[in-house]
């Protein structure tokens, strides 16, 4: 220690010359300086989640087989007598309604699937009801792979209102075949494997439902080339417990079988014939 004492006047001003920390103007404990708390607040914007997010989201609990095959279906909306035009002018109106089919949200995405059928087979004040050839450009084109991939949805009412859908609209196309290579494979995943991934009787036999109606009118070559789907799906519905899904399955062979060539059902008739047996 110096040997020389100072005075309190000495020491008071050496004390009021240091210079104080600056106090942060936030208000609150964060203008406090306290260790561990930010003296600023941001506010960071929520990041979206993308589409692969969202639909990871959406499988939640249902079990979905990552190896089906890639949903990559191109259609020609001239084909349905509609111009690229008039179709993106129409999707336009549905975009906030197909925004909230893949919400994370369940009860958004079972409005948006409800308000979808609505929109599309009656219409509203801001989409008109479509047309005939406007639902198979829409079906065959921009609809079909999000309402294929919904087939998956963990809720019920989901799958069954797209199934219902593609049901009441399928009558009206005039190439209902073009939705098999979108649907097929998904349903397959869903209603054609063992075990049945299903859970509920009424979507497998509204799933038969929809084979049924879209073999009435597909095109012989697009039958043959869907035939190792289209059979796995009807094997599924003969070991169905639920009777009205039996009665479906044999159904729909008979009106596949009346649509196809001679021999065309044979390197599937093994499969069939075990499982009716077993079954029956």
């Amino acid at each position: 220690m110096s040997g020389t004492k100072k005075s309190v006047d000495e020491i008071w001003k050496e004390l009021n010359a240091r210079t104080a920390p600056p106090r942060s103007r936030t208000t609150g404990i964060a203008g406090f300086g306290i260790p561990g708390i930010q003296t600023h607040t941001r506010i960071v914007p929520r990041e979206q989640p993308t589409a692969l997010q969202q639909q990871k989201h959406i499988a939640g609990d249902v079990s979905v087989d990552r190896d089906a095959p890639k949903l990559a279906v191109a259609y020609d909306p001239a084909a349905a007598g509609v111009s690229p035009e008039d179709l993106q002018q129409y999707v336009a109106t549905l975009q906030r309604t197909l925004n909230c089919v893949t919400d994370p949200d369940r009860s958004t995405r079972r409005a948006a699937i409800i308000g979808l059928h609505s929109k599309l087979l009656h219409g509203d004040a801001s989409t008109p009801k479509a047309s005939r050839q406007m639902l198979q450009a829409l079906l065959g084109g921009p609809l079909l792979h999000p309402l294929a991939t919904m087939l998956s949805d963990p809720l019920e009412k989901c799958r069954l209102t797209v199934l219902q859908l593609l049901l009441e609209a399928a009558p009206q196309l005039s190439d209902p075949g073009v939705l098999m290579n979108g649907l097929l494979p998904q349903m397959v995943v869903r209603m054609g494997r063992v075990p049945v991934q299903e859970p509920a009787e009424e979507v497998r036999l509204a799933g038969l439902q929809l084979v049924q109606v879209l073999l009435q009118k597909t095109t012989t070559s697009t039958l043959t080339s869907a035939l190792e789907d289209i059979c796995s799906l009807l094997a599924r519905g003969f070991e169905d417990p639920f009777p009205d899904a039996k009665k479906e399955a044999a159904a729909t062979l008979t009106v596949l079988a009346d649509r196809l060539p001679a021999g065309a059902l044979e390197p599937h008739a093994e499969k069939l014939l075990q499982v009716i047996c077993m079954t029956h």
